[in-house]
């Protein structure tokens, strides 16, 4: 028990040691261009998702939570990407409502870590821990081989809004009440 939670604390640290997010740029679509080449990177983990992508300014979580346990309950096998989380990372990934196990999430930041040198040396610099924690769930997502994705947009500023945008297709976009506009 003290090893799974003492790997998945260094992959913890680890991932505090990225960059938070990107800031404000000239340019959003930069954002976009820097997830895909990161998602490229790792073998292209969103390739053939059907994806429902929420995004708002208020009810993101209630609608993407409702959409999550309908697709469940179902019958089909449903991921589910949120953030921010409340206590720990691994509250922003599931699949059918359960949390990764600590084990498995630290596995694939072992997987991912190989490929962060050349991200480093290219134009867009290493990712931000929001995006390589998206990058995570992706593979976990792909791994499980959920039949839909639901992503949960934070809208705190335009770069987190981008980095799920940089997937390669999206099925449904859903656009819960807006209540102000990303600079």
């Amino acid at each position: 028990m003290m090893k799974k939670f003492s790997e998945y604390h260094k992959s913890i640290d680890y991932l505090e040691s990225l960059p938070q997010f990107f800031g404000k740029v000239k340019d959003p679509s930069i954002n976009m261009r820097r997830v895909r080449y990161f998602l490229d990177l790792l073998g292209k983990p969103d390739k053939n998702m059907n994806v429902i992508h929420v995004t708002g300014t208020a009810g993101k979580g209630s609608v993407t939570r409702i959409v999550h346990d309908s697709i469940v309950n179902s019958g089909k096998k449903s991921g589910l990407f949120t953030s921010p989380y409340s206590t720990c990372q691994i509250e922003e990934i599931q699949v059918d409502g359960l949390y990764i196990d600590p084990i498995r999430f630290s596995s694939i930041v072992e997987s991912i870590k190989e490929h962060i040198e050349k991200m480093r040396l290219s134009e867009f610099g290493s990712p931000s821990i929001f995006e390589f924690i998206f990058a995570i769930a992706l593979i976990y997502f792909k791994e499980e081989k959920v039949d839909w994705v639901v992503l949960e947009v934070w809208r705190l500023c335009c770069c987190i809004c981008h980095t799920t945008q940089g997937m390669t297709q999206v099925a449904l976009g859903v656009q819960s009440a807006l209540s102000g506009r990303c600079w």
